[in-house]
């Protein structure tokens, strides 16, 4: 703990992958255990990768980490896809993870209320679930995407509360704030 404090860093971000060149461990318990030696440390997950997840299960764990933070928690979500064999062992097609991704967040948005609710999508269904308890944030953890195409861009300015770029140029950047402007326009 008095290393963590006395470091003087802000927050702590971390990735995630099934299967991933190197060893890698569950994001959003790495962050928990960060979480709970600093009071004040924000933590966030740069990327989660959403497409790989029942969105409800993904909602339980954010709004639990949402509590267990007091509220620090930044909830960054991608599609992935660099590792097509992570996707087969989760059983799900690359192919529709830009469309996984959006329903998700909706999805997560829906049962964070804390309400009662019911969802009828490509990917999820499910009636009068009512998760409990909802986040502590209201609305939910703040929800930030990566992605560098256009229609990710696009996604992030209709859906996403911030944006993680990631091996962008810095006309990359500047060109891709542009999308996002116009996606949240849209």
């Amino acid at each position: 703990v008095g290393l963590l404090e006395h470091s003087e860093f802000d927050s702590l971000w971390v990735g995630d992958h099934i299967a991933f060149t190197s060893p890698i461990f569950d994001p959003l318990l790495q962050l928990a255990q960060a979480a709970a030696l600093s009071p004040r440390l924000k933590v966030g997950t740069a990327i989660y990768l959403l497409p790989l997840r029942p969105p409800a299960i993904a909602a339980k764990q954010a709004a639990s980490l949402d509590h267990l933070t007091e509220g620090r928690f930044v909830f960054g979500v991608g599609v992935g896809g660099e590792f097509p064999s992570e996707f087969e062992a989760c059983g799900v097609p690359v192919g529709k993870r830009g469309a996984r991704l959006a329903e998700g967040i909706d999805v997560m948005r829906m049962l964070w209320r804390g309400e009662p609710c019911s969802y009828e999508g490509e990917f999820t269904s499910f009636k009068d679930v009512h998760m409990q308890p909802g986040t502590l944030t209201a609305g939910g953890p703040s929800i930030w995407c990566g992605g560098r195409s256009k229609a990710a861009l696009s996604r992030i300015g209709r859906m996403a509360d911030g944006w993680i770029s990631y091996v962008v140029t810095p006309e990359q950047y500047s060109e891709g704030l542009d999308t996002i402007a116009k996606g949240a326009a849209d």
